[in-house]
């Protein structure tokens, strides 16, 4: 519950987010055009507000409420010199009220000089058809190759190479690392795609690195309606993961049929800078100051297979029906069983329906999973769980739209592949301005999580509110 003293901390902010809401209800959409400059700006600004009850644990802090500004842009721009665009993607963040160490509230954006961060996550000039299927792109660009790669560089692409089947794309530069700092910065590649056939694709990519990395896609449509495909990763000149898939689609009945096998190798351990895998996440808007770093070096070598349904009720429709079951096992022996690593066995069952019994812009989604593992270490680790969600949608006249949910799990089991949360609700109201255009809208969004957790920051639950203010020109 918003009590009084934090209405009192909260309204100003809602007083400026209404001034921004009359803005944009006295405007409509539109392209930016300037000197023969045409461009198309997303925005987004959000203000996040979250709370939890008065914490009562040793060594942390005392605070309850956490205040936080967003503001996100993008650009996509074509401009008249040399027939170049431009593309910008970032993102700039403020901590309103700080949080001191110790906080649950406490992220990257509170430790950052004057507790505020601005990231650029791309920023770059493309020109296109420079030559004969020859496309450039200089700046701050992701690279989609043995794995993702962030760098500051320069990207040279050529469609048709000696083949019209045959498309190359070669690129180097300074890796950009948002949240590390890694011992060296030159990196490079290519990515190599072959089509010789009209039912065949084939990829060769790798990436040089203090050692090379590769990475071998494949996409065969054997027939109609089925298809194999998968991938081989080699990082760091060591064998990381092979995966195939099988998916079969019944034009008859609708029925999609989807098999898949996956190996996960043991990662050599005397890589000092294995910088395909080094990123940053959190587990939940609510839980954003646990920035883990996902080291998967620390998995050991498993087996995993997968097997899904999805099936169209005949008669009912909009009514799908969906199922998956997985299998895991260690590839060797019960040492490798830790906080990441174990046998486990987990199926899901599920259904969603659009617009059931004709209720005009009205949809479910809902289902249920239930987790098994071998081990059983009583206090520490849990063997078996249940859980249960449920998102439910209605839109209005192209106008607006209503969300609302939960999520809950009876037990928590630490193996971080399910979420740590044993109980989130939700709801959220969306109200576009311009109508059916959807270029302006506003967005209220609210949500209680309740996490075994959050004990160790000494208390139960934690609460969230957001404002989100989208504009498109």
């Amino acid at each position: 519950m918003v009590t009084k003293k934090r209405f009192c901390k909260i309204i100003p902010v809602w007083w400026t987010f209404g001034f921004i809401i009359g803005l944009f209800c006295g405007f409509s959409a539109w392209a930016l055009e300037w000197q023969g400059i045409s461009a198309q700006i997303n925005s987004l600004i959000k203000y996040q507000y979250q709370w939890s009850d008065d914490p009562k644990a040793p060594f942390t802090s005392d605070e309850d409420s956490d205040q936080d500004f967003y503001q996100l842009l993008g650009i996509e721009a074509d401009l008249p010199w040399q027939e170049l665009h431009f593309s910008f993607y970032g993102r700039y963040a403020k901590d309103l009220d700080g949080s001191s160490e110790g906080s649950l509230y406490q992220d990257l954006v509170e430790t950052s000089p004057e507790r505020q961060r601005l990231d650029i996550y791309y920023a770059y000039f493309e020109r296109k058809d420079w030559g004969p299927g020859l496309d450039v792109r200089l700046g701050r660009m992701y690279i989609y190759g043995a794995d993702v790669v962030h760098l500051d560089g320069l990207s040279v692409s050529r469609a048709g190479l000696v083949k019209s089947w045959i498309d190359l794309e070669v690129f180097g530069g300074l890796i950009v690392q948002m949240y590390s700092n890694l011992s060296q910065d030159v990196v490079g590649g290519f990515n190599l795609d072959l089509k010789p056939r009209r039912d065949l694709f084939l990829s060769l990519k790798s990436v040089f690195y203090r050692e090379t990395s590769y990475r071998l896609d494949w996409s065969w449509h054997l027939r109609e309606g089925v298809k194999w495909a998968g991938y081989w990763e080699l990082i760091n000149d060591h064998s990381r993961n092979l995966n195939i898939d099988f998916l079969v689609r019944v034009p008859q009945t609708g029925t999609y049929l989807g098999v898949n096998l996956y190996r996960r190798f043991r990662v050599a351990r005397d890589t000092e800078d294995d910088f395909l895998y080094d990123y940053t996440f959190s587990i939940g808007d609510g839980l954003k100051d646990d920035i883990r770093r996902l080291y998967l070096s620390q998995e050991a070598a498993y087996w995993e297979i997968n097997f899904s349904v999805t099936q169209p009720v005949p008669h009912l429709k909009g009514l799908v029906l969906y199922g998956k079951a997985t299998w895991r096992w260690l590839v060797h022996d019960e040492s490798d069983e830790d906080f990441y690593n174990t046998d486990f066995t987990k199926y899901t069952l599920g259904f969603s329906w659009e617009e059931p019994w004709e209720l005009k812009g009205f949809s479910v989604n809902a289902g249920f999973s239930h987790w098994r593992e071998d081990r059983d270490l009583g206090v520490i680790y849990e063997a078996e769980s249940f859980s249960y969600f449920l998102d439910l949608k209605q839109a209005f006249r192209d106008r607006a739209e209503v969300k609302a949910g939960f999520y809950y799990k009876n037990q928590d089991i630490n193996s971080l592949i399910e979420r740590e949360g044993s109980k989130v609700f939700y709801g959220a109201f969306k109200y576009f301005l311009d109508g059916t255009q959807r270029n302006r809208w506003v967005e209220v969004r609210y949500e209680y999580n309740e996490a075994d957790y959050f004990k160790q920051f000494g208390f139960s639950s934690l609460n969230l509110i957001s404002l989100n203010l989208g504009i498109k020109f």
